[in-house]
């Protein structure tokens, strides 16, 4: 998604080229003349100074579905730029901004800024192909080399081609139609968000005169390949000046962090004993690759490696979907997710074990289609079994749109690590499954009509509220898996087991938490101090928790990002006591993407 997103502020922005060509060769000199009299005539073209341009049309993002965006852009010279774009996804819209004032860049996604080291570098190169819709000029200047290169065809008709190289070194190319000399065609390389290179390519068509100069209203646009974008122009207007506050960049774009107060506790950490297993994203900590799964020992905090990263290559990244365990023998269950491919045809996803060890890792199953979008194969929720050898999880997905929440709801499937079978029940439930300590017992979730979920007591405080408005309720119940039985618990999802069995931690669709009493089903209220995702309950009253920093701690943001989101502040996994300001921070910085499990071996 991230490599299509940098496509469109590319699109709706010029470029931050400069004066910077020398066309020595006499071929190519041919070329960009005739180009320049086609656009409007190389005097009209460099009197171009600031102009504002609009555009709408459709994204294809990850999901392979195509999303409504519009988009504006200011420009003055060729080195200030501001560039907004708004995108509808999953019903939202979200605001994507990227302005470049000389020697300085900004990037911000959503709410939250985007500021990498090189932001200025990789915004001029990927601006780079945008200029070539509305003056090639800068082509006739000093420091970029221009030769023709060939010939090709664009649409079925005859094309020309200048292979133009920058002062850094880099490529592209630019194609103008043989006949009427207009540009058609660019192809060169830009920066996605979390700082790859990709090819893209471009098609310019319907070219349209605005005052006295040709400007192509379609652009079609592909990145390695793959359809990304189409998009209209609806406006353009050539300015005479710019506000100079348009392009202004704030001297400080820091995110504000969430904290908790301490101070923080020095008892819990060393009564749980454990391993809190993570597979890390984009941001990792310094020296582990993704894809890698890392152990951590608790009390004593000893890191090990688990499952080390392949070596990274184009032709098969593997990483890693979602994971579980380790169970009382030391094992752990993942997926293994091969979406980056060659060959997108050949995408697939696995089901393995391995031990804590590193040793014994094992395929239970491979089948075909990526886990990554979520296209029906597999759901993102993994759950070993404590003991017993029993992995659950999801498959054959669909999508059900509720208000304010698009959820997924699948089959449940259970497999046996020892024999490698497995068998769908007749269970069909939304992502959250949790196993109860004797391995026989499931928790999941599935919608019931708002009248069966109803309580005889009504609870006095708002828990569920939200759900009121649905025309079904997500409740919780608890599944015999061998007898195939199975009762209901409460309303609510994302079901926590304590480590006995005894209580369930439920949440609503606001975030609230309740602790449920298995034999009884009655509930109270759950809280802690700084609380955003509770993992395991690996102690009596004690939650292991994914929790904001606590205050005075140094607060991380992530760098690697969607473009829908941004940057967002990296959590902390700390152990807490329920209903009570006790809690004691594991491990600092986590990446709210990463998967994290908790689970105690014999």
């Amino acid at each position: 998604m991230a490599r299509i997103l940098v496509a469109l502020v590319v699109t709706v922005s010029i470029s931050a080229l400069g004066r910077t060509v020398s066309a020595d060769d006499p071929d190519a000199t041919a070329i960009l003349d005739k180009a320049m009299k086609a656009l409007g005539g190389e005097d009209k073209l460099k009197k171009i100074d600031a102009a504002i341009w609009k555009s709408k049309g459709k994204l294809r993002l990850g999901d392979n579905t195509e999303h409504d965006f519009t988009g504006q852009t200011i420009m003055q010279g060729l080195d200030r730029v501001r560039s907004e774009a708004e995108i509808e996804f999953l019903g939202q819209k979200h605001k994507m901004l990227a302005v470049l004032n000389g020697d300085k860049a900004l990037q911000v996604f959503g709410h939250m800024p985007l500021q990498p080291d090189d932001a200025v570098a990789r915004l001029k190169s990927s601006l780079y192909l945008a200029i070539i819709p509305v003056t090639i000029t800068p082509l006739t200047e000093q420091r970029l080399k221009v030769r023709a290169d060939g010939e090709e065809k664009v649409g079925g008709r005859p094309a020309v081609v200048l292979k133009v190289t920058c002062p850094d070194g880099k490529d592209f190319t630019i194609s103008f139609d043989k006949e009427s000399g207009l540009p058609v065609k660019a192809v060169g390389k830009i920066f996605t968000l979390d700082g790859q290179q990709v090819t893209q390519e471009t098609t310019y068509s319907d070219y349209k005169d605005f005052e006295g100069i040709k400007v192509a209203i379609r652009l079609e646009s592909k990145i390695d390949g793959k359809p990304s974008r189409k998009s209209d122009l609806t406006e353009f207007k050539l300015l005479d000046k710019v506000d100079p506050l348009a392009f202004s960049i704030p001297k400080e774009a820091d995110p504000e962090a969430e904290t908790v107060p301490g101070p923080e506790s020095d008892k819990l950490l060393p009564a749980t004993t454990g391993y809190a297993l993570f597979a890390f994203g984009s941001d990792r900590p310094q020296g582990i690759a993704a894809g890698v799964i890392i152990a951590v020992q608790l009390p004593t905090l000893k890191y090990t490696v688990v499952r080390p990263t392949v070596a990274e290559n184009q032709v098969d990244m593997p990483t890693i979907h979602s994971l579980s365990g380790p169970d009382a023998e030391g094992r752990v269950a993942y997926i293994e997710d091969h979406f980056f491919v060659a060959d997108q045809n050949t995408r697939r996803h696995l089901l393995k074990i391995i031990q804590l060890d590193g040793t014994k890792d094992t395929e239970l199953f491979t089948r075909p289609g990526d886990a990554m979008w979520g296209h029906g194969d597999i759901g993102a929720d993994l759950e070993l079994s404590p003991v017993g050898g029993r992995v659950a999880f999801l498959s054959g997905l669909t999508h059900v749109q509720m208000p304010s929440a698009y959820l997924s709801v699948g089959t449940v499937e259970i497999w046996d690590v020892a024999k490698k079978t497995g068998t769908k029940t007749c269970v069909k439930a939304l992502e959250g499954l949790a196993w109860f300590p004797d391995g026989k017992r499931l928790a999941y979730v599935r919608f019931v009509e708002p009248k069966a979920a109803a309580p005889a007591d009504p609870p006095a405080d708002s828990f569920g509220m939200s759900f009121k408005r649905w025309p079904k309720i997500p409740a919780v119940f608890v599944r015999d898996v061998d007898a195939q039985t199975e009762s209901f618990l409460h309303i609510g999802w994302h079901p926590v087991v304590s480590f006995d069995g005894q209580s369930v931690l439920v949440s609503d669709n606001e975030g609230a938490w309740k602790r449920v009493d298995v034999l009884t089903g009655k509930s109270a209220s759950a809280t802690w101090p700084g609380l955003w995702t509770p993992i395991a309950l690996p102690a009596q009253d004690v939650v292991l928790s994914l929790c904001v920093p606590t205050k005075g701690a140094k607060v991380r943001f992530t760098e690697h990002n969607s473009a829908l989101v941004g940057p967002k502040e990296m959590l902390s996994l700390k152990l807490a006591r329920v209903n009570a300001n006790e809690f004691q921070t594991v491990v600092p910085h986590i990446d709210p993407r990463t998967r994290v499990s908790f689970g105690q071996i014999r």
